[in-house]
């Protein structure tokens, strides 16, 4: 069980947020104590324990879809994660100079 002192602190932290750049920083911790509570909530108590982690999950990523659907670039938790999958995609498609290029093979 997690112990009620740091989860309060950490949900106070939450709560003062007031930039863009600490929401992010704040939503992606939130994401990963649903993810891994989950599963566990549901093999320690069962499914119903694991109901509302899911569910907080879910609203938790409903923050990174593309809305307001007319400017979906004012909503910061979107382009945070548009750029990620870019640099990713970069990251993918341009290779590493120096690795394979030796005359050995």
């Amino acid at each position: 069980a997690v112990s009620w002192i740091p989860l309060a602190m950490w949900s106070v932290g939450m709560v003062l947020c007031q930039t863009e750049q600490e929401l992010l920083a704040g939503v992606t911790p939130a994401l990963m104590v649903y993810i891994l509570a989950a599963p566990w909530a549901c093999y320690t108590s069962g499914i119903i324990a694991a109901v509302p982690l899911v569910l907080m999950g879910a609203l938790h990523c409903l923050l990174f879809l593309p809305l307001p659907s007319e400017n979906p670039d004012s909503n910061p938790f979107h382009v945070s994660l548009r750029r990620a999958l870019r640099s990713f995609v970069k990251l993918l498609s341009d290779p590493i100079s120096g690795y394979g290029e030796s005359g050995d093979d």
